[in-house]
């Protein structure tokens, strides 16, 4: 039953149309974006409270078309979760490069040209950023490489139900994620309105709508996966890296309560430690199978 639902969900037809909707989705918004920029840059039209950073420029148009990009990875990420630990780690670290590329393409419409202010915080931040993302995308590189060596263990019976058991929890999780992006939507535009109608001071930073549940969600998922995998295994290379891989997620959960290098530097950290928990992983596997 849990296998023929799998299938049907995440069948190829379901993921194209996936696809089909998030392109029209992101080219719309994009378009809808640099409109309304347009107007209010041309007209002079006022825009609400705490939505300042997305009026910058039109660079800033490109955030919106990023961020349903982004949702989509996270729905994929869903549909990985049964394939292996190591690919759904990958494609966890995947989508930290998006928020941070994303939230460059929002930082560069603040950055300063002019040549006596470009030791600024906000220009420090984002070149913080740049480095960042490119120190995350050859760790991603290097995961990924290392990741298609790895190997599993158990026998095929135990294979198929630990296979299954996480197919469950996929099935469980993608709707719950739906359920908390759109809470997480609807709990921002409230803060919007309550800060124009002048209920509340501040409204939550953009990067961290939706993003701080989902990870906090990941890091309940993953160790519930690390528990099931004992029922399956118990190799102690495993055990290691399964919860070194925990870690990692707990590091890049972190790192949005963070502001500034401090959250870049733990994302870094956090993909980092992927890659350092998965190469002792190979390491170990190798010695134990010339013992």
């Amino acid at each position: 039953m849990i296998d023929t639902w799998f299938q049907w969900v995440f069948s190829e037809r379901h993921r194209r149309a996936g696809e089909r909707v998030v392109i029209a989705l992101a080219a719309t918004g994009f378009i809808l974006h640099l409109a309304a920029y347009l107007i209010h840059d041309i007209a002079s039209v006022p825009i609400p409270d705490g939505l300042e950073d997305l009026f910058v420029s039109p660079i800033s148009a490109v955030y919106t078309p990023f961020s349903f990009v982004l949702v989509y990875e996270v729905l994929l990420l869903v549909y990985f979760i049964p394939m292996s630990f190591t690919e759904s780690v990958a494609r966890q670290l995947e989508i930290v490069s998006l928020i941070v590329l994303r939230s460059i393409f929002k930082d560069l419409a603040d950055f300063e040209l002019d040549s006596s202010q470009l030791l600024t915080q906000t220009n420090i931040e984002l070149i913080a950023d740049l480095i960042g993302v490119l120190l995350i995308f050859g760790l991603i590189l290097i995961f990924k490489r290392l990741a298609r060596r790895s190997s599993g263990t158990g026998t095929a019976e135990e294979l198929a139900r630990f296979v299954a058991w996480k197919r469950a929890v996929s099935l469980v999780l993608l709707p719950t994620i739906i359920v908390i992006s759109f809470a997480s939507l609807a709990g921002w535009i409230v803060d919007i309105v309550q800060l124009e109608l002048g209920l509340a001071g501040t409204v939550r930073d953009l990067d961290q709508i939706f993003y701080v549940d989902f990870f906090t969600l990941l890091i309940l998922v993953d160790v519930f996966l690390l528990l099931l995998s004992l029922a399956f295994t118990d190799s102690y290379e495993h055990l290691l890296r399964n919860s070194g891989f925990v870690i990692s997620t707990i590091l890049i959960r972190l790192a949005f309560n963070a502001e500034g290098l401090l959250s870049t530097g733990l994302m870094v950290t956090g993909v980092a430690f992927s890659v350092a928990i998965l190469t002792l992983f190979q390491w170990g596997m190798r010695q134990a199978g010339e013992a």
